[in-house]
């Protein structure tokens, strides 16, 4: 072994060079100066030096006897090599560590000292450290949040939404409780809450014309904040009304004790209350007339009967009139309905004539919806009911058209040849992927992508319930019959999927489930995804125009209940959720379009 040459230098590596090194320098080399490819002179020489050191290089024994020879310091063992590269990275991360934490970039930091305290539990001082890092954080947060509660607790508040302006102010005590300004703000926020409540409750008795009931709640507000909205003028309003009503029974009163002329002058009262601010006083209830002797002089004749009649039919007319504030050629103007209790219909609703076209992309038959109001939620009238479905109120909704059914797997697997959808998680599977069976296995974003591809847009909650229970807030689509298998597929007792197992029906296979307008499955067979977000309380502060859910949330709604629901959720005020990237064989969809007919 000759040791006048160098054989590292040839191979271009350092002494403590790896074998892999060594094997990588050689093949670089070998190819520049192969004969077949290099035609210099030297090449031929440089071959034959580049193969003899590879051989002694790449021999451990060779090479520890040339390194020996040569003077070498012997190659770092493996050993040697992991544990200076450990130490290195411990360094390197402990300096970045304490880098971040100068930068305040405590999240950043603690994600460092978790590292390197998985490598060495004890390394210098940076336990203590990473403790120091997450305290700094953990204030930092409790500061963001304190900041970000402010600010929807301080909007709420100027937007009179009151009770959840009282829960963020409460948080904020929790979180910080020697701040005197939040207990004043919580206090006041109470009241307001208090105030607005007794205002609905007195709103909602002069919709169903109980002017007592208003008459009380107006008074109580007054009497805590004198200046509270339009009280006063809607408390004037109120007893009007209830001094009218008085008059009214009172006169009814005399004309049936034939007491003409006293009714008369009923009349000219109401007129009068009706026409101007002046409340007269209370008239004395009217004493039954005592009877006339009998006598043949004193029997009416048939003129006389027949002019009594005429009298009295004139009497109710005008009665009916002035209650009312019209003339006899003035048409009546539409009442809305009231917002809260509303008596359940105990007859299957009557069902609207259908308008029905069919969208361009997918070929489905939609129903028209036209517009006005509905009373959407549930009332305590209803043992079902759940919290989230409170209070009932009246929504105002724009015309729109809704799919007749669930969206099919034969109109879903259109989108998916367009390369626009994914494939559903079940089209695979032959107890779901039938042509004609609702699609299924879809999250939110999967429904929201088809809509658009179809060129329409998932239903807000407001839209899905009117087209499920029409105006006038039935229980279910088809009326209020119990819900059973005669009218969904459900759970009735005979088991999931009327007791067919779990796989849903084709669509529309419960024709007497059709709602008001002509949808089909508004009840049963799958869940269907909605636009909105959830919040349990957003029906006390909802729009009553076309509302659109919550900006913000961390689950979607879902309306419809499926296969394997029993007849509380099958109701048409049902609310469900879930996180928008839940998938389910259960779980469906159906679109809208907005528009007139």
């Amino acid at each position: 072994m000759p040791l006048d040459k160098d054989y590292y230098q040839i191979l271009h590596v350092h002494p403590s060079a790896k074998p892999e090194v060594i094997r990588a320098a050689y093949k670089r080399l070998s190819r520049k100066y192969h004969p077949d490819i290099n035609k210099s002179p030297d090449a031929t020489r440089r071959m034959q030096e580049i193969n003899e050191a590879y051989e002694i290089l790449n021999n451990p024994q060779k090479r520890a006897e040339y390194d020996r020879r040569k003077g070498h310091p012997s190659p770092e063992t493996e050993v040697e090599r992991q544990a200076r590269e450990r130490q290195q990275k411990l360094a390197t991360l402990y300096e970045r560590g304490v880098q971040l934490s100068s930068q305040n970039k405590w999240a950043e930091a603690i994600a460092v000292f978790d590292e390197l305290l998985g490598l060495d539990p004890a390394y210098r001082d940076a336990p203590a450290k990473r403790q120091a890092a997450q305290r700094a954080l953990e204030k930092r947060q409790r500061a963001a949040k304190l900041a970000q509660l402010y600010s929807e607790a301080m909007e709420n508040f100027r937007a009179e939404r009151w009770q959840l302006a009282i829960d963020a102010f409460k948080e904020i005590q929790r979180l910080d409780p020697d701040d005197p300004y939040m207990a004043h703000l919580l206090r006041d926020a109470k009241r307001q809450n208090r105030l607005a409540n007794l205002y609905a409750d007195a709103e909602k008795y002069m919709r169903l014309e109980a002017w007592r009931d208003a008459i009380i709640r107006f008074e109580s507000i007054l009497s805590q904040s004198p200046n509270y909205r339009d009280v006063a003028e809607r408390l004037k309003q109120a007893q009007r009304q209830q001094w009218m009503a008085d008059l009214s029974d009172q006169a009814t009163k005399y004309v049936q004790q034939k007491r003409f002329a006293e009714a008369e002058k009923i009349r000219e009262q109401i007129r009068q209350v009706r026409d101007s601010d002046v409340l007269p006083p209370v008239p004395p209830q009217p004493k039954p007339a005592s009877p006339p002797v009998a006598s043949s002089s004193m029997r009416p004749t048939w003129q006389t009967e027949a002019g009594i009649v005429a009298i009295l039919v004139l009497l109710v007319i005008g009665f009916v009139l002035i209650m009312s504030g019209l003339t006899p050629t003035q048409a009546p103007t539409p009442v809305p309905l009231p917002t809260a209790t509303v008596a359940l219909v105990l007859s299957t609703s009557a069902q609207a004539a259908v308008t029905t076209r069919i969208a361009d992309k997918d070929g489905m038959i939609m129903v028209y919806v036209p517009a006005g109001e509905f009373l959407m939620g549930s009332t305590d009238l209803d043992s079902m009911a759940l919290d989230g479905e409170k209070p009932q109120h009246l929504v105002y909704l724009d015309a729109f058209w809704i799919d007749r059914t669930e969206v099919t797997n034969a109109q879903y697997n259109k989108c998916v040849s367009a390369e626009a959808c994914s494939a559903s998680s079940y089209a695979d599977d032959s107890r779901f992927n039938g042509d004609d069976q609702p699609v299924v296995g879809m999250d939110w974003n999967d429904a929201q992508v088809y809509c658009q591809w179809a060129e329409r847009q998932l239903p807000t909650e407001a839209q899905w319930e009117k087209a499920a229970r029409g105006t006038s807030g039935q229980l279910y689509p088809w009326g209020n019959q119990p819900a059973s298998c005669e009218y969904a597929v459900m759970n009735d007792g005979s088991g999931n999927s009327c007791g067919k197992g779990d796989a849903a029906w084709p669509v529309g296979s419960k024709p007497r489930g059709v709602s008001l307008y002509g949808a089909l499955d508004m009840a049963g067979n799958v869940w269907e995804w909605v636009a909105d977000w959830y919040d349990d309380r957003y029906y006390a502060n909802s729009p009553s125009q076309n509302p659109q859910g919550p900006s913000s949330g961390r689950l979607r709604v879902m309306r419809g209940a499926s296969l394997d629901n029993n007849s509380v959720c099958a109701r048409a005020a049902c609310r469900y959720n879930r996180t928008p990237v839940d998938r389910s064989s259960n779980f469906g969809f159906r679109c809208v379009d907005i528009g007139p007919g």
